[in-house]
């Protein structure tokens, strides 16, 4: 009987093999439960390195989202600035547009007030 010691998963089979004999299992059935549980354990159960190359993938994939972000901040300043243009080029039309207007009302009442 094998002691298993997995990647990073500890499943002792002779422990299981033990216990199970114990119970008055045959040998040959307790030796292939104990496999058993050994296989779905390795096949099965994360193991430390799957979670690090999980943690690798997701600092990844937030580095990528971080510059993502960043490049969209840098649109949304964008349009903040353009839209401040568009305040400032409004105000100019409506302040000229204002001072045409009353030039045209001076004209008129000095037109016709003679």
């Amino acid at each position: 009987m094998c002691y298993h010691k997995g990647m990073d998963t500890n499943i002792d089979t002779l422990k299981i093999y033990e216990r199970l004999k114990r119970a008055n299992i045959d040998k040959q059935a307790a030796k292939e439960i104990a496999e058993v549980f050994k296989d779905v354990a390795e096949s099965a159960l994360a193991t430390k390195a799957d979670v690090n190359r999980l943690q690798v993938e997701i600092e990844k994939v937030r580095m990528e989202m971080k510059i993502e972000i960043e490049k969209v901040r840098a649109e949304i300043e964008k349009v903040r600035a353009e839209i401040e243009r568009s305040k400032v080029d409004t105000i100019k039309w409506v302040a000229a547009m204002l001072v045409a207007q009353a030039a045209a009302i001076a004209a008129f009442i000095r037109l016709f007030s003679h």
